[in-house]
């Protein structure tokens, strides 16, 4: 009897540890999600300005072309997190337009750097919208837990 108990004590605290990591790694991920979609927004807001500025002057086209290059890794590391299970329907919507993104941004790169043109009339920017957008949906997993 006594070592029922103790099974059954110990199944409820492995239940309840198995349900405190499950809520760390949520707000860990939305932690994470919000600051990668921040870092989305602010380079869509600044870059268009050095895109122009870049066309004349070449300090500002490396710095582009760098966080252009950048941007990229970002992406690929973000849709390789570890996502828990609540937030995995978000996460992969995410991924798809990420993968949209990753396709424009690759596509304005040859050779290593960015071709302005190609960069100023892609769909980066609404793609990044759109990411942005499911902002909201990252936050209301915090309402989850």
């Amino acid at each position: 009897m006594k070592k029922l108990l103790i099974i059954l004590v110990f199944t409820l605290f492995l239940s309840g540890c198995s349900l405190f990591a499950d809520t760390n790694g949520t707000e860990d991920y939305v932690d994470k999600a919000t600051q990668y979609i921040q870092e989305l927004s602010n380079f869509a807001q600044e870059a268009p300005q050095m895109a122009a500025d870049a066309a004349t002057n070449q300090e500002t086209y490396k710095q582009l072309n760098e966080q252009v290059i950048g941007l990229i890794k970002k992406i690929e590391q973000f849709n390789e997190l570890h996502v828990p299970s609540v937030a995995e329907e978000v996460h992969q919507q995410i991924v798809e337009k990420n993968e949209d993104l990753l396709t424009e941004l690759k596509d304005t790169v040859q050779n290593g750097q960015v071709t302005l043109h190609g960069f100023v009339n892609s769909e980066t920017f609404q793609t990044i919208s759109d990411i942005v957008k499911l902002l909201v949906l990252i936050n209301q997993l915090t309402g989850v837990l």
